[in-house]
């Protein structure tokens, strides 16, 4: 686990494994600082953020490489697919998906990708399990539009 070794200086690996693990932000540090960091991850890892942490793993896992192979054993048309999120993690899988629903945007990031891209995110406009509510409602009528035409 070279990689995680070079990461320490940078935060501290949670639930780590020779092939990825969660690191944390370490009180003192930054953000940008972890971004930076995460930079230097060798060839065959990839990264993405989640609740203020990076998730290290390997390029060819991922939740957009799932949904790859789901959609393509499937033959589901990526604009018939859809996604409930919430953080930094989510960004890319949101770009290969028909709709993006936000439950509730955890992270900055979220929020400015659904600014930029209304027709594909969609926004819960109430918090906690009434947001949820109004989300499956919407998901229901964006399913039903392919279901019913």
């Amino acid at each position: 686990m070279a990689w995680a070794a070079a990461l320490k200086p940078h935060g501290k690996l949670r639930r780590g494994t020779a092939c990825g693990g969660r690191l944390q932000i370490p009180e003192g540090k930054t953000e940008a600082e972890l971004t930076e960091a995460l930079l230097t991850l060798p060839d065959g890892l990839a990264h993405s953020r989640n609740l203020h942490a990076a998730d290290v793993y390997p390029a060819t896992s991922g939740k957009d490489n799932a949904a790859r192979h789901l959609m393509q054993r499937f033959d589901a048309a990526p604009h018939a697919c859809l996604l409930l999120c919430d953080d930094d993690n989510d960004l890319r899988l949101a770009g290969l998906v028909g709709k993006a629903f936000v439950v509730g945007a955890t992270a900055p990031s979220v929020s400015a990708a659904a600014r930029a891209d209304p027709e594909r995110f969609v926004l819960a406009q109430r918090g906690g399990t009434l947001g949820v509510e109004q989300l499956m409602e919407q998901v229901e009528d964006f399913v039903g539009s392919f279901i019913l035409g």
